[in-house]
């Protein structure tokens, strides 16, 4: 802390090194000296361990408080009113920002005025109102995302502005070799070298020196375009090296305040691959490494792209502060060698829009279309969870625009119900070989081909080798690069796995047992109901039957009954020693209030009695299955993955979800075998 004049309130912001950085004055703010020391502190203390930038941004939110309470004249009297939170929240809302960036700036504020709540007396009123609403939070599923198209034109920009700035820089380098083409460049290589020979302990002499030396030399450093010119021959300046960092973000579509912290040492080799690299950075945040696999065979990839900016800046690293000495994004400034603010390449981003005519965008938005482009191009969520550095799927789902896949989903689930409203609607009597979805499941073997499947053969072991799954069924085996496993989770357990499935799976598929339901189809000579006015939907929660639903023929020829007998009712109708048909008959007719005709046929299915499906409609979850592992069903394996109605994003345990679980897995294990 230091004091400028007898009435100034400042607090200093230093790097690691110790070297000041900024200075805030609070004096500055126009507000009572009371406050200012008072908000001085509590941003001492409240932010005092955080990085710079975050220091930084900070600071720029208690400048945007003081201008609030300077409105609300709450700047000259102490204490805050009880509700100065709500007054600040207010004043943001009018200022037109995004729900996100206003709820930084109300919380960082919020953070100093409870601290002040807490340690200082007289500032903020005693029963100040903490409870304020936050701010509507903006929907990543709704933002404006970056295709393809447009990240090729920003990198094919930048790559352009890079070229430029790299021969200019080797056109200097060029000139102090003694390599010039013409008497025209001999003068200017002359003039750096003199420039250079000032003072040996700068990189470049300033304007006072060379004001000092006399009017010759200032002439011809005028002539050759002045001083700042002249140094952007031999150095980068901040604007150059944000166009390299724009190009590792785009590629590496990380945390834009995470990239600005690469070090020097930031490539590492594939330990496996000498054809690929990594791009290694630290996110404190998350307390972890995280990093990106780039071809170094590309001119343009991430790796030689820092390749080219450390060799250009490697005159830069002894000029730096010890701190920024192993930072990759050093520039050339008036004040010295550093590491540009991330504040100054926001403005620099305007610019480079403005002038290559690009569509507006901001570093977020580069790092959620990145995201999304990795989901699209491998057709599964953990291919964006990789690459974004996420622990979870769940915050990589907030930036793959969940509603882009629901949409193309939904439009092929409704195509297959399509298909089943139009076989519904053709001659269903049943034994006919016409029985609605059954019969879409028929055509789809066809489209497969007979000798392609094999019936009645469970599986009894998979076995994952190098490169390879080995799959032994009943009487046969078989070698595959892949494998899809659709059976219900329950029946996965009957199947050995080596390696053994891993824990965590292990868990969950323990956790998932079958729901019990029995399917009835009860088949009268014509439907009777019809003649009576009811529409054969019936619910009851009486024994045996739970609910009914018509599924008799369009043409009315025969009446059918679909009925179902749920949870512990189906188990006391199984074991009934009574005639089954005639309870059924009897429980229709009480549900119905008349008295119909005995039916023809009554068939029951009981999926529990078959041993690899276990039960109906679906595995169901138990109270806290679904917070606690419900992440794994949408966590594939490759070479094995997963799919079925319960692994369904929409619709979970019905026929939509199996169709949008399969589509989702027939993605990326179409990516996987793209990619070798």
């Amino acid at each position: 802390m230091k004091t400028i004049g007898p009435a100034a309130i400042v607090s200093e912001i230093r790097d690691e090194s110790g070297k000041v950085r900024t200075v805030c004055n609070f004096s500055t703010l126009q507000i009572d000296p009371r406050i200012a020391s008072a908000l001085r502190d509590a941003f001492d203390h409240v932010f005092g361990h955080n990085s710079v930038e975050t220091r930084r941004q900070a600071w720029r939110c208690i400048r945007k408080f003081s201008l609030c309470i300077r409105k609300c004249n709450q700047h000259q009297s102490v204490p805050f009113s009880k509700d100065i939170l709500r007054v600040f929240r207010d004043w943001l809302v009018e200022q037109n920002l995004k729900g996100a960036t206003s709820q930084s700036h109300f919380n960082a504020v919020k953070s100093i005025v409870l601290w002040l709540s807490r340690n200082v007396t007289g500032i903020v009123s005693t029963d100040l109102i903490e409870n304020v609403p936050s701010f509507p939070r903006d929907d990543l599923t709704k933002s404006v995302f970056l295709d393809e198209e447009i990240i090729k034109k920003i990198l094919a920009a930048a790559y352009k502005e890079i070229n430029e700035v790299s021969i200019r820089i080797e056109f200097g380098r060029r000139l102090l070799r003694g390599e010039y083409i013409d008497a025209r460049e001999q003068e200017l290589a002359d003039l750096l070298t003199e420039l250079l020979s000032l003072d040996v302990n700068r990189l470049f002499p300033t304007q006072q020196l060379i004001l000092r030396t006399g009017r010759n030399l200032i002439a011809r450093v005028q002539n050759a375009g002045g001083i700042r010119n002249l140094s952007k021959t031999l150095y980068l300046g901040p604007n150059d090296i944000f166009l390299f960092y724009l190009v590792i973000v785009v590629q590496c579509s990380g945390n834009p305040m995470a990239i600005l912290s690469l070090k020097r040492d930031c490539l590492r080799f594939h330990p496996l691959r000498s054809d690929r690299e990594f791009v290694v950075w630290s996110k404190p945040r998350a307390k972890r490494e995280q990093k990106a696999d780039f071809s170094n065979s590309r001119p343009h990839s991430a790796p030689n792209v820092i390749r080219s900016l450390l060799a250009q800046t490697e005159e830069l690293v002894p000029f730096a502060v010890q701190a920024d000495r192993k930072m990759l994004f050093l520039a050339y400034t008036n004040q010295g060698v550093r590491v540009p603010c991330f504040q100054l390449f926001h403005m620099m981003l305007a610019a480079f829009i403005e002038r290559n005519n690009l569509p507006n965008f901001d570093f977020k938005q580069l790092r959620k279309s990145g995201g999304l482009l990795h989901h699209q191009a491998g057709g599964n969520i953990l291919f964006a969870k990789e690459r974004l550095g996420h622990v979870s799927t769940s915050t990589t789902r907030r930036y793959t625009e969940q509603n882009l896949f629901r949409e193309q989903n939904d439009r092929l689930i409704l195509k297959f119900q399509g298909e089943f409203v139009r076989t519904a609607l053709q001659d269903t009597q049943i034994g006919d070989g016409e029985d609605g979805p059954a019969d879409l499941c028929r055509k789809i073997a066809a489209s497969i081909g007979p000798d392609r499947i094999l019936l009645n053969t469970p599986v009894r072991s998979i076995n994952v080798g190098d490169g390879h799954v080995d799959v032994e069924a009943k009487s046969t085996y078989g070698r595959y690069r892949a494998v899809l496993c659709a059976v219900p989770p329950p029946a996965v357990r009957k199947i050995q796995f080596s390696p053994p499935r891993s824990t965590s799976r292990e868990r969950l598929l323990q956790a998932l047992p079958m729901g019990r339901v029995i399917k009835i189809q009860v088949v009268y000579q014509r439907p009777y109901w019809r003649e009576r006015g009811f529409s054969g939907q019936v619910m009851s929660n009486s024994y045996p039957l739970s609910y009914t639903i018509d599924n008799s023929p369009a043409d009315g020829q025969r009446g059918v009954l679909a009925a179902f007998v749920c949870t512990s009712k189906a188990k006391q109708f199984m074991d009934a020693r009574t005639d089954r048909r005639a309870i059924v008959a009897a429980a229709i007719n009480q549900m119905f209030g008349c008295n119909f005709p005995a039916p023809e046929e009554v068939l029951v299915e009981d999926w529990a009695a078959n041993e690899w499906i276990g039960g109906s409609y679906g595995a169901y979850f138990p109270p806290g299955v679904m917070t606690r592992m419900g992440e794994l069903l949408r966590e594939q394996e490759p070479p094995i993955y997963w799919c079925g109605a319960e692994y369904g994003q929409a619709h979970p345990c019905q026929i939509e979800g199996a169709l949008d679980s399969g589509l989702r897995s027939a993605r990326s294990i179409a990516a996987a075998l793209a990619q070798g």
